[in-house]
């Protein structure tokens, strides 16, 4: 443990806090296999929070407690907060909120790997951002244009700055109860579309 966090960069006397966390993590977890494991899990959160080597029991912590009062394992957090911690990291989601964001999403779906990946997918979306790395202006002014329509939700706040993906996705979550199949379905699609350039070869579709 101490060599992997070594060659991330971290100082000796970092090293060896963070392999002690790192062994913590590894008994803690359920299914863990090994502390490399760990040792990665621990170097993605820290990498994408900016978190110093002081703060790393924090993650330990975070996931324990989420694992042990929610239907998700310590196993299947730490995978997809490593997944999709850097992405969530950027959009300005706390490590708290997105824990919540992967066990609600994983509660449904069974299968941590497709939540993070549809949870990467849909901050992307959102922040107007291809897989590519490229901007997709006219997918995301037409997403922010129907998600204001059918559901009240802006993606913009007051200073005209994008909001934060955890209040988006959870200002939806409030409303998606009254909205109609269609409109959810609609929705869905335009937050996980494959391309958003594809926007620019549609005329107005609006299925609901």
């Amino acid at each position: 443990a101490a060599g992997d966090f070594a060659r991330s960069g971290y100082a000796l006397n970092e090293t060896l806090t963070l392999a002690q966390e790192a062994a913590t993590m590894l008994n803690v977890a359920d299914e863990m296999s090994d502390i490399s494991t760990a040792s990665s899990t621990l170097i993605s959160v820290m990498k994408a929070y900016n978190l110093q080597a002081s703060q790393a029991g924090e993650i330990t912590d975070t996931l324990n407690e989420v694992s042990n009062n929610a239907a998700i394992s310590f196993d299947d957090l730490a995978e997809g907060i490593s997944r999709s911690g850097a992405v969530y990291a950027q959009a300005g989601t706390s490590m708290g909120e997105l824990t919540g964001l992967l066990t609600g999403a994983n509660e449904v779906l069974q299968n941590i790997e497709k939540t993070s990946t549809g949870l990467v997918t849909i901050s992307q979306r959102i922040r107007g951002i291809e897989e590519a790395g490229d901007e997709a202006t006219p997918g995301v002014a037409k997403l922010g244009k129907d998600l204001e329509e059918i559901a009240g939700i802006n993606l913009m706040d007051s200073e005209g700055q994008l909001r934060d993906t955890y209040d988006i996705l959870k200002d939806l979550a409030e409303v998606y109860p009254t909205l109609t199949t269609n409109q959810r379905q609609y929705l869905g699609w335009l937050l996980c579309l494959a391309q958003l350039k594809q926007f620019e070869l549609l005329e107005n579709p609006k299925v609901y």
